[in-house]
């Protein structure tokens, strides 16, 4: 198994999507918070039954990051879409001491979830936000976080966004966090002086805001298109009067009902 002195960044399980190919990477910081460069290593892929769709294949290690294609007749279309995939990389370290094998959760999709909202949005909303960061930072690194704490919300509540068919009704929610992030980030960076956590609070509260009134539109029959099946559902569970119609894969088990 992995040492404890190692670890894997996982904000978000990977998505493969079926009937392409699939490049994955992930990344490994060791004691000190480095990115540690592993000599060499596998990766394997499990599928939802436990059977190997890709066995021991050699990982390659491009900026340091553990990195394979996973090559599309692994995920045939013919697969189910699931949530119950797993990537089990085996990685060499030091030199000197046994593998490491570090495991990722990974969810089989028909396309991947793409984030609406870009750098512009951000200044456009703010046009100092480019003059608050620190050198080295980017607006694309606080969308990042937005992005990826609005999927594991999604995740977390038991809606799948790959059944989403439109990103953009998450767009004001992903801004909200996103510009909720950078200005806390500015807050702290100028050592708590000026407006910016009274706007980092009135972004929190927008984006819950938001979260209370957007609906989304779930591809219940999952043939990737609009139609009398695509039925917008509130995204808020208060809101929900018994099981919410994604049910058979609330809390990310996988459909009984044997769609594909």
């Amino acid at each position: 198994m992995a040492d404890l002195r190692y670890s894997m960044r996982a904000s978000l399980p990977h998505f493969l999507t079926r009937g392409r190919e699939n490049a994955i990477d992930d990344v490994v910081y060791g004691p000190t918070g480095a990115i540690a460069t592993p000599s060499v290593g596998t990766i394997t892929v499990y599928d939802e039954s436990g059977a190997e769709a890709v066995t021991a294949a050699a990982a390659t290690f491009p900026s340091s990051r553990p990195t394979y294609t996973v090559p599309a007749a692994a995920v045939p279309t013919t697969a189910p879409l699931s949530s119950r995939w797993q990537i089990r990389w085996s990685l060499t370290i030091d030199v000197d001491s046994s593998p490491l094998v570090f495991v990722r959760e990974a969810h089989l999709v028909r396309s991947v979830f793409s984030c609406p909202v870009i750098p512009s949005d951000l200044t456009d909303a703010h046009q100092e936000a480019a003059s608050l960061l620190a050198p080295g930072v980017d607006v694309q690194d606080f969308i990042r976080q937005g992005h990826e704490w609005v999927m594991r919300w999604l995740l977390r509540q038991g809606r799948l966004p790959w059944l989403m068919l439109d990103s953009s009704e998450l767009f004001d929610v992903i801004l909200a966090e996103s510009l909720r992030r950078l200005f806390l980030d500015a807050h702290a960076a100028t050592n708590g002086v000026g407006k910016y956590l009274e706007l980092a609070d009135r972004y929190a509260a927008e984006r819950e805001a938001e979260l209370a009134r957007t609906t989304l539109t779930y591809d219940l029959d999952e043939d990737g298109l609009p139609g009398s099946d695509s039925e917008p559902i509130p995204v808020t569970p208060s809101v929900w009067l018994a099981s919410p119609p994604w049910g058979s894969y609330l809390g990310g088990r996988r459909y009984s009902n044997g769609r594909t």
